[in-house]
């Protein structure tokens, strides 16, 4: 659960970073509505995660630049999600299972909006 903690904590810190930087207002607004969702959404799987486990995450800084463009960057996050989600949290654990979801559903609205909407 660590390592996807720490993932979630880089993509919100790095689509920060490209919302601040961006030239496009559809852009600048996509990417605010992401990183002010997904720390709710963060938060809510980290506390829930100590609560059933009764023990503190400890979660690794991730110091990674971002390469590419905010689709690139995230699309990159939404796969790892995919690929690990099971190596994170057990796979017949239906509450933390269910929390990564809306995780996923987050990224996949803001990757369309991203490719769509400019």
């Amino acid at each position: 659960m660590e390592k996807l903690i720490a993932l979630l904590f880089l993509s919100r810190d790095q689509m920060h970073k490209f919302h601040l930087g961006s030239k496009s207002y559809a852009e600048h607004m996509i990417l605010d509505e992401y990183y002010e969702d997904i720390i709710e959404l963060v938060d809510n799987i980290a506390e829930t995660w100590q609560g059933k486990m009764g023990k503190l995450l400890v979660v690794p800084k991730m110091n990674s630049e971002a390469k590419g463009t905010a689709l690139e960057t995230l699309k990159m996050h939404a796969k790892w999600i995919e690929d690990n989600r099971y190596k994170e949290c057990d796979e017949k654990d239906a509450v933390m299972q269910s929390m990564v979801d809306p995780i996923l559903a987050l990224m996949y609205k803001t990757i369309y909006k991203l490719e769509n909407l400019k």
